[in-house]
């Protein structure tokens, strides 16, 4: 599973990611292993996972909060490649979420109108690359 959580109290979300555990029933009877994904001064927040189970798509501060943008990670090499840029518009960008198979993205911007929208896109993504491009 993957969350967003104020751990440190400080209203600066960071990402994680769990393996849950399960009784012999298959019920969960909690977590497994809990990984932190970011650690940083912002707000991190709506991961979504990509089908490739590989890949999360989340909002963030990092280049403002007056402008959230989407950005992605390989949570399998989280410590090697950092988190890249999906989305490259001024004004919010936020609550992303892939179809099916991946190949289309959606999410909810205030880019040219000001107002919250709709808007969704072809996805192509390079899984051995370490950057994912959205456009």
């Amino acid at each position: 599973i993957t969350y967003r959580s104020d751990r440190d109290m400080n209203d600066l979300l960071q990402i994680f990611v769990a393996d849950l555990a399960f009784g012999e029933d298959g019920a969960i009877t909690g977590l497994r292993q809990e990984y932190q994904l970011t650690d940083n001064e912002h707000v991190n927040w709506c991961p979504f996972w990509h089908p490739d189970g590989r890949h999360l798509i989340y909002a963030t501060s990092q280049v403002g909060h007056h402008n959230y943008e989407l950005f992605m990670m390989d949570i399998e090499n989280r410590g090697e490649n950092a988190p890249q840029r999906v989305t490259h518009a001024a004004g919010f960008d936020g609550l992303p979420a892939f179809n099916a198979d991946g190949t289309w993205l959606i999410w909810t911007s205030k880019r040219e109108t000001g107002t919250s929208q709709l808007w969704i896109t072809r996805f192509l993504m390079d899984v051995d690359a370490p950057a994912a491009t959205g456009k």
